[in-house]
């Protein structure tokens, strides 16, 4: 679709627009990059857009000075006067996110807009809802993985941090399965272990069930620009210039060899086997690799460590399966 200048147009229904979705540490900056080498498909780093307008209209879960509350309400009396009442409201941020999108695209020559915002997951049924033509992928990775990475990256020594990051490891996992089911064939899932050990093969797949043609140079992503923005990746991903495997499984070591073993066995007693099964990671599986790692290896829980319990909501020492 285009605008009447001839410039692209990601359509009122998102015809043209993609939506990635993952735990935030999934590996979406990568998949990100390269996609967003495609001749069709243009991204920029997180645009974020569509949390502010869906969050307007939930009771909770969103805070501000102006008093959140008060706005629901008054937005909930506006919307009963229209004439389509809330449906029009829907109608108003359909219109707003289109043009926005397609503002950005002017000048790329793409036909296309990918956003990538991991926790867009907390809105996927409203996304659905504003846009039922557009395109969503799920980029899963390993739990046990995503934990290390927070943990790793953005919690370090400072315990507190990790209430920044609680629902992306504890409601995650859940609203994109559920999104998964609910979403039937318009949902692509990729996991990010095949992304990174089979990238041609996941990436032709992909862009099949994307309705574009595969172009094998989107795998050297370094080749191409960088998504304009200060969200995403700063670590790993402009490391290389194509998908690696290297970082797969270094998980495992860093996490039990940093006395996180406790930790990983209470996260996974919280999400529990269907949903580890539904994810693709049966628990099984993951407590084999929690295992392979000897006891030489295992670290002692250091000091401050039992903070990460009571932030998350875990019982001490939780064990899974009878270990």
């Amino acid at each position: 679709m285009t605008l009447s200048g001839g410039e692209p147009s990601i359509g009122l229904q998102g015809e043209n627009l993609i939506f990635l979705i993952s735990q935030p540490r999934s590996g979406s900056s990568l998949l990100q990059r390269i996609l967003s080498g495609h001749p069709e498909i243009y991204s920029t780093a997180e645009p974020w857009l569509m949390l502010h307008p869906i969050y307007a209209l939930r009771n909770k879960g969103i805070k501000a000075e102006y008093d959140e509350g008060q706005a629901r309400l008054a937005l909930e009396d506006f919307c009963q006067n229209l004439p389509g009442g809330e449906e029009d409201y829907i109608e108003g941020i359909r219109k707003m996110a289109s043009h926005l999108y397609s503002q950005a695209m002017v000048g790329s020559g793409k036909k296309y807009f990918l956003d990538k915002t991991p926790r867009y997951y907390h809105v996927i049924p409203e996304l659905r809802r504003i846009f039922p033509k557009a395109k969503f992928i799920f980029l899963v990775r390993n739990p046990l993985a995503v934990l290390n990475s927070i943990l790793k990256t953005w919690v370090g020594k400072n315990t507190d941090r990790l209430a920044l990051f609680k629902s992306d490891l504890l409601s995650a996992p859940g609203s994109i399965a559920e999104g998964v089911q609910a979403l039937g064939k318009q949902a692509s899932v990729v996991p990010y272990e095949k992304l990174v050990c089979s990238p041609e093969e996941t990436v032709s797949h992909l862009a099949e069930t994307l309705g574009i043609e595969f172009v094998p140079e989107m795998l050297e992503y370094g080749n191409h620009p960088v998504p304009e923005g200060r969200m995403g990746d700063p670590v790993r991903v402009h490391l290389h210039s194509s998908p690696v495997s290297d970082y797969s499984d270094t998980w495992v070591g860093k996490l039990v060899g940093s006395g996180g073993k406790d930790l990983a066995l209470a996260y996974l007693s919280h999400l529990g086997p269907a949903l580890l099964e539904d994810l693709g990671y049966p628990q099984s599986d993951l407590l084999e690799q929690l295992e392979s790692v000897s006891k030489v290896e295992e670290g002692a829980s250091p000091e401050g460590k039992g903070e990460y319990f009571r932030i998350l909501g875990f019982p001490r020492k939780e064990t899974v399966g009878g270990r």
